[in-house]
């Protein structure tokens, strides 16, 4: 809370992050409006908490293996090591056709 050209300050984060200010008229009216904010926050916080428990009766997805992992690359897709290997052929070439 400030004070600001006889202004009282209430400022606040919601549940969310953001920053609020608002302007009351007295020192306890802007004490007391950041002390609900505050709270509502954090009920907030809590019902989105409990609601999004992972549930112990649903069925667990399998780990992919390796092998099915591998299978979505293109066949013939260029690796890291070789996308380096042909630009390095290409620069030598020009250098070459430049002398």
């Amino acid at each position: 809370m400030r004070e600001k050209y006889g202004k009282f300050y209430a400022d606040w984060y919601d549940d969310s992050g953001v920053r609020h200010t608002k302007a009351l008229s007295s020192r306890q009216e802007a004490k007391l409006f950041k002390r609900e904010r505050e709270a509502e926050a954090v009920l907030r916080k809590k019902a989105r908490a409990s609601a999004s428990k992972p549930n112990a009766t649903a069925p667990r997805r399998k780990a992919r293996s390796r092998s099915t992992a591998k299978r979505g690359r293109r066949a013939g897709a260029r690796t890291r090591t070789s996308w380096s290997r042909a630009n390095s052929r290409t620069r030598r070439a020009t250098r070459r056709s430049r002398r």
